[in-house]
């Protein structure tokens, strides 16, 4: 549509007499809805931009067929309509009047009337450029007064500056052929609009600036325009583009975010040398880079013109934009906002300088195994760290009504220690006491406190400690001449690194307790952690050390650089690779047996059982526990049974061996129940009544240790006597008609509970209910428990299944596990006294090889069988058989139990 065309539309319109002010006038978009609007209309027809017309009225413009004003014949207002299309279905014009009034005298509707009635910009310039009348509608996209726009060049300042290389083209096209129009961006908002250029004289063209309202438009899609500015608006960077010249021609909504959001913050319009925000620094840098053509990164400060202080730090990195046509129309400035970055440094230092201090704190702790030498060197480097004049640590005194001075650090060292004795009630900081945090008391500026008259303090920090979840004293920071550091000394930090000297005086008394307890026991006790190469870090071991081999415990427990060296120095060299395989399950963090030789000071070679567990404790350290135990006399026994089997594997020394050997075994952990119990009288002797507070933990783990010893020894003995029975052939058989499914299911139910502790899947599978075979029900109950229970010990996670079934004339129990599984090369060996897979490597189950060979007499004696099917690392399966009574071969299962039938045809597992 040309600007002829729209002028002719609203002078037919006038020319009915209206007065230009009468005149209401829309623009409507295809859809139906209003673009834009003069101030008559929205008064006339209350509509607003972006408000829907009626469907009739929608109808009516629809049947408009080309661009050529039409009265409708409808009324909206009291207004009768005029319509006209715009191009090819882009929408239409809209102007509403009042006919039949006269015109006054001598008044005619001019050219400059009817532009102000146009809502889009409209402009009359000559051929420089220079506009000689612009419309309200383009001094609002500009943002100023019409009369501060006359003699301007307001068309070039309308146009995006990417796209002002278009006007030279559009007027050369204009003068030639008298109207000419392209695509282009204008306003301060960027929008996408056609500007229609027509030449109204030799030296004089009019500009109109229709904006796109469709897709059909060849030369730039709107959408994609939408998409650019909006990914502009609300991309997560700041943006500013810069003309030619170096004036700000767009800012994004994150950009205004950071100058601020007020209209004189705004630098639209502005020149970069008129940006009084900016340095001079930084405007020269930014203008070195619009004059190079080139690219700038850097840091820029805003400062307050008042103060001339930085108010923000702007990284900008900024970028040249070429037009493929035009070369170089501008200048885009990505700005991130740096402020909060720089400002936190000083944060960052603060934060460093505490993680060292917490470092400082876990080396103390490795270094000294003396709780009161960690606590001395702990106090005096928090109070240095933290600029006080003193630290101390408040305990408990014998009658726990005071506080004394455990430990203190003094920054004058001209104080005696006896002029620094601090002795409080206890009833002074009762309060402090509950408090899970510290606190600041502050005397000064007519404010007194109790605390800080005792120590003649300005300033101090209290802060309750714990022992075993116990109240065991305060540490106190005192500042008296120094001022805090406000800043570095917060009550978050101090906080933060009295909980980590907490939870490690903590740790070393635990330690040194726990060394004074196990100081009677044979066996030797230990604690270490790792070190980067893989060897033993020792921080203590009990003097049993010695006994075992021949080194005082104190050459463990020297710095790494003069302690002896247990991997290297102790274990014997054909058993490293064993050793450093126990190291990687306790890294794992799990607990591991293990049986290996040491090179003994005096020359010989011991064995040793080692039972170590790890823990993380609260300062995130992980430390491995444990038990060391000299069993040379019981391998002895082993390899000389061993030898002994092999010579006489059919003659009554094997028995002979088989008795030693037990013997041995009961007599290791009746040592162990005699130590313990012992250990448990002087405990309860020493301790009970003095001590203020429960009993150690330590009691309890030694009562568990009983009674696992104790259990193991029952078992053992029953074993023992059941197979020597067996191999005697003393053992009698009861056999009778018994139903083996029922036995099966009390079974499992009895090993229900321990599988579920260790998180197994118990099922039971019953196929065959009411069949019965010949069997000794005590002793085929006591295959199952063997069954099941090896199942349970040898399966750490999956699951264990159970089925019984028929076969032919046969009754099959199957036991399924997804446990460690049975190598190979061992199973001719599985049913033999004794036998136990890879005896020489670290084994994490214990056993002495009876329970199977158990199992396979009692089977041969009820004359039933066993066969086994198992991979190593996929699990095992031992499926045992009986013969079926003759009276049942031909069993009907439904007819014995018919409410199990269909479960069991289903193959339904049975729910415990």
């Amino acid at each position: 549509m040309s600007l002829d065309s729209l002028l002719h539309f609203i002078s037919s319109t006038s020319s009915n007499g209206p007065e230009a002010t009468d005149l209401a006038f829309a623009e409507v978009d295809p859809m139906g809805r209003i673009v834009s609007i003069n101030p008559f209309g929205r008064l006339a027809w209350g509509w607003r931009s972006g408000t829907e017309l009626s469907t009739e009225l929608i109808l009516a413009l629809e049947g408009l067929g080309s661009e050529h004003p039409t009265e409708l014949p409808i009324k909206e207002g009291g207004l009768h309509l005029r319509g006209m299309c715009i191009g090819k279905r882009e929408g239409w014009f809209l102007v509403g009047f009042e006919p039949g009034k006269e015109s006054r005298a001598g008044d005619q509707f001019s050219f400059r009337s009817m532009m102000d009635q146009i809502p889009q910009p409209a402009i009359c310039l000559n051929t420089s450029g220079l506009a000689w009348y612009v419309n309200e509608a383009t001094a609002k996209e500009l943002g100023r007064k019409v009369s501060a726009l006359q003699g301007r060049p307001v068309l070039s300042e309308l146009v995006h500056p990417e796209d002002r290389w278009k006007l030279a083209e559009l007027l050369e096209l204009a003068a030639r052929d008298g109207s000419a129009h392209s695509v282009i961006r204008f306003g301060v908002h960027n929008r996408t609009g056609v500007l229609h250029l027509v030449q109204s004289g030799a030296d004089e063209f009019q500009a109109l600036i229709l904006p796109v309202i469709s897709s059909d438009s060849e030369e730039e899609s709107p959408t994609a325009d939408s998409f650019y500015r909006s990914f502009l608006e609300q991309g997560p960077i700041g943006v500013v583009y810069l003309d030619a010249t170096g004036s700000v021609t767009f800012e994004n909504h994150v950009f205004r975010s950071i100058v601020g959001e007020e209209a004189s913050d705004s630098w639209l319009g502005l020149h970069l040398t008129n940006i009084d925000r900016l340095d001079d620094m930084s405007t020269k840098a930014l203008l070195r880079s619009i004059h190079n053509q080139g690219t700038f990164t850097g840091m820029v400060r805003l400062i307050d013109p008042a103060s001339a202080r930085p108010t923000h730090h702007l990284r900008i990195h900024a970028s040249a934009i070429r037009h493929p046509e035009n070369g170089v129309v501008g200048t885009a400035l990505m700005i991130e906002d740096h402020t909060k970055l720089v400002n936190n440094q000083q944060e960052l230092e603060w934060v460093e300088r505490s993680e060292k201090v917490k470092a400082l704190l876990r080396e103390l702790a490795t270094d000294h195994n003396d709780p009161s030498a960690f606590l001395n060197s702990a106090t005096a480097m928090l109070g240095e760290a933290f600029k006080a004049d003193s630290a101390m640590f408040l305990g408990l005194s014998i009658g726990k009504d005071r506080l004394v001075d455990i430990s203190a650090w003094y920054l004058k060292d001209n104080i005696h220690p006896d002029q620094a004795v601090v002795s409080l009630r206890r009833s002074m900081l009762t309060e402090l006491e509950s408090g899970r945090f510290g606190r600041f008391i502050t005397c000064g500026a007519g404010t007194t406190n109790p605390l800080c008259e005792a120590l003649e303090a300005r300033e101090c920090w209290v802060d309750a400690l714990r022992d075993n979840d116990q109240f065991a004293g305060h540490f106190v920071f005192v500042w008296s001449s120094s001022i805090r550091e406000a800043q570095w000394a917060t009550a978050s930090r101090l906080n933060e690194v009295v909980r980590l000297f907490e939870a490690l005086y903590s740790r070393l008394q635990a330690a040194a307790s726990y060394r004074m307890t196990v100081a009677a026991l044979d066996d030797a006790l230990f604690g270490f952690s790792f070190l980067p190469d893989g060897g033993r870090r020792y921080h203590f071991a009990t003097e049993q050390f010695e006994l075992l081999t021949g080194n005082h415990p104190s050459v463990l427990l020297a710095e790494p650089q003069v302690s002896l060296n247990w991997m290297s120095e102790i274990v014997h060299e054909e058993d490293l690779s064993l050793v450093r395989a126990h190291h990687r399950t306790l890294q794992d963090g799990h607990e591991s047996r293990i049986t290996y030789r040491i090179n003994h000071r005096d020359g010989s070679i011991r064995w040793l059982r080692e039972y170590a567990t790890p823990r993380t404790d609260a300062t995130g350290m992980t430390a491995v526990n444990g038990i060391l135990s000299d069993v040379s006399e019981q391998k002895a026994a082993e390899i000389v049974l061993l030898q002994a089997k092999k010579e006489a594997e059919s003659s009554d020394r094997l028995k002979t061996a088989f008795i030693a050997t037990m013997s041995h075994e009961i007599r290791t952990p009746l040592g162990a129940v005699n130590g313990f119990a012992q250990l448990l009288a002087k405990e309860l002797e020493e301790f009970e009544e003095e001590l203020p507070y429960d009993l150690p933990e330590q009691v309890h783990e030694f009562a568990s240790a009983i009674s696992e010893r104790s259990q193991k020894l029952l078992t053992l003995v029953h074993d023992l006597f059941e197979l020597s029975n067996i191999e005697m052939g003393k053992a009698a058989m009861q056999s009778k008609l018994a139903e083996p499914a029922r036995l099966v299911r009390a079974s499992v139910e009895k090993i229900r509970l321990e599988a579920e502790r260790k998180g197994l899947k118990l099922r039971f599978y019953e196929h065959e209910s009411g069949i019965q075979c010949f069997i000794d029900e005590r002793r085929f109950t006591q295959v199952m428990d063997n069954l099941l229970s090896n199942a349970v010990k040898f399966t750490e996670e999956g699951s264990i299944e159970v089925e019984v079934r028929r076969s032919n004339d046969r009754l099959e129990i199957q036991v399924r596990d997804s446990g460690v599984g049975i190598a190979e090369s061992y199973r001719d060996n599985l049913f033999d006294p004794f036998s136990q897979e890879e005896e020489w490597r670290n084994r994490r189950y214990e056993g002495t090889g009876l329970g199977l060979a158990l199992v396979n007499r009692l089977l041969e004696m009820m004359d039933g069988t066993i066969e086994v099917e198992s991979q190593k690392g996929v699990g095992s399966s031992f499926r045992v058989g009986f013969p079926i009574a003759d009276e049942f071969k031909n069993h009907d299962q439904s007819s014995v139990n018919p409410s199990l039938s269909e479960s069991h045809s289903r193959h339904f597992p049975t729910q415990f």
